[in-house]
């Protein structure tokens, strides 16, 4: 089928008919008929022009999509610290809890007792151990990293004093109960925060620097 379109149209209608694309369908309706062109290279030049439009707006979302998939996985990797060390205090807040719950009850005379007491307080130490570790990554917060550290100095002696003599229980539960829970609650409380700050700022930012 032989083509309606001329062999070569004059460089001003194409210029108008570009711009106009990129408007409202009136406008370029409007256009075209300015031109004084044939009714069928007119229909001809709308296929194109919608054309040119759909590809157009085809390449855009690509783009936007490729746009949310590199801030998700910068996002993702600026947060990764901040959820292992929130994992691993919500895992030490679980292993205190048990390990005040068992050295409440334990006593010299029930060994059984004492000794699940101490594998408890086993259980603690080698998470504040992986705690640490994690604390000292500096992409955390510095107000995130100081809580941590003042909840770890306030949790040592107790420890090891309750794994030294079984004096040390009661006062380990007290410290539980009085201090650590809330406290082990509120720095993950900032965690979170920090968390949301970083999503919503991602969120914002057109042109974020790179990380």
């Amino acid at each position: 089928m032989k083509s309606v379109l001329p062999s070569k149209l004059p460089e001003e209608w194409l210029i108008q008919i570009r711009d106009a694309s990129k408007s409202d369908t009136k406008t370029l309706w409007i256009t075209l008929l300015g031109t004084g062109l044939g009714s069928a290279v007119i229909a001809a030049l709308i296929s194109l022009a919608v054309a040119h439009f759909n590809a157009q707006q085809a390449s855009n979302l690509e783009t936007e999509k490729a746009r949310i998939e590199i801030k998700k996985e910068r996002l993702q990797g600026r947060q990764k610290p901040f959820e292992k060390l929130a994992e691993s205090l919500r895992r030490l807040h679980n292993e205190l809890g048990d390990a005040a719950a068992t050295l409440a009850v334990a006593t010299p005379e029930k060994t059984e007792i004492g000794g699940y007491a101490q594998q408890s307080l086993a259980k603690v130490e080698t998470v504040m151990e992986e705690i640490f570790e994690e604390n000292r990554d500096d992409r955390i917060d510095q107000d995130i990293r100081k809580r941590v550290r003042e909840m770890a100095n306030s949790l040592d002696p107790a420890l090891k004093a309750a794994k030294s003599n079984p004096k040390g229980y009661p006062a380990f539960t007290e410290l539980y109960k009085t201090h650590l829970n809330q406290e082990l609650n509120e720095i993950n409380r900032m965690i979170e925060e920090a968390m949301n700050r970083m999503t919503v700022w991602e969120l914002r930012a057109k042109k974020p620097p790179f990380t």
